[in-house]
């Protein structure tokens, strides 16, 4: 069960990546030259964000995770 603040329904997580601007994800990418064909920047972000707090050991564990709803 998520961790909720007093009369707020947005998790921890969501909190947390609600403090990072699309936009800049989307200005640092374009900087950089990143190319991508099947996930945007900002996916790729929010993905490695959640590896982060689901202790992911790779790559395999983090899909196992996001597909089984474990976290």
């Amino acid at each position: 069960m998520p961790v909720k603040l007093a009369g707020n329904k947005r998790t921890i997580f969501r909190q947390v990546y609600g403090l990072i601007p699309p936009h800049l994800v989307a200005k640092l990418a374009r900087k950089h030259g990143v190319k991508s064909r099947a996930i945007t920047p900002w996916s790729h972000t929010v993905s490695m964000l959640y590896a982060q707090f689901a202790h992911a050991i790779g790559l395999n564990d983090q899909i196992v995770r996001q597909l089984h709803g474990l976290g």
